[in-house]
């Protein structure tokens, strides 16, 4: 696949569209701000703090607003000048979404696999709460030093040494 065709107007089209997108975000921030505070906006019930709930909606409205300049972009300047979606991989085959759902959801699973071993196997025991107590670096002797009966289940040092 060959690269676009890059003309002044189509860099002037690019960096309109990013910096209409970052004045937006500038702009939008403390506006939306001073509303949530002022009107109190009705907030779900799983968004326990007000700053959660004004940063969600911010980035939201982030969002929203640059996927309008980038097909507002796309519509009045790329399309012109021979930019294929498909080619540069923007539009997905039916196999390529699917493919790339599993590969999504695989990479959510190992990390909060990941994250729960390493919780088990370093977490103190007094600190355990239920099945993931694990084991604390005290309780291996990392971070100090090994004396017998330091790890659960060790045996004193014999009598007479």
């Amino acid at each position: 696949m060959a690269p676009a065709e890059t003309t002044r107007r189509g860099r002037v089209w690019l960096w309109a569209g990013l910096t209409a997108a970052a004045v937006f975000s500038m702009v939008s921030f403390p506006v939306m701000w001073a509303v949530a505070v002022l009107a109190n906006l009705a907030q779900p019930s799983f968004f326990n703090q007000h700053e959660t709930w004004t940063f969600a909606l911010w980035s939201l409205a982030g969002g929203i607003f640059t996927l309008l300049v980038a097909r507002l972009t796309y519509r009045r300047y790329s399309k012109a000048h021979g930019l294929d979606l498909r080619a540069t991989g923007v539009i997905l085959e039916r196999r390529q979404i699917g493919r790339t759902i599993i590969l999504g959801v695989l990479a959510a699973v190992v990390v909060y696999a990941l994250v729960f071993l390493v919780d088990w196997l370093f977490r103190p025991r007094s600190a355990s709460r239920g099945f993931w107590g694990g084991l604390s670096a005290g309780n291996w002797g990392f971070g100090r030093a090994w004396t017998p009966g330091s790890v659960r289940g060790q045996a004193e040092w014999p009598a007479g040494r």
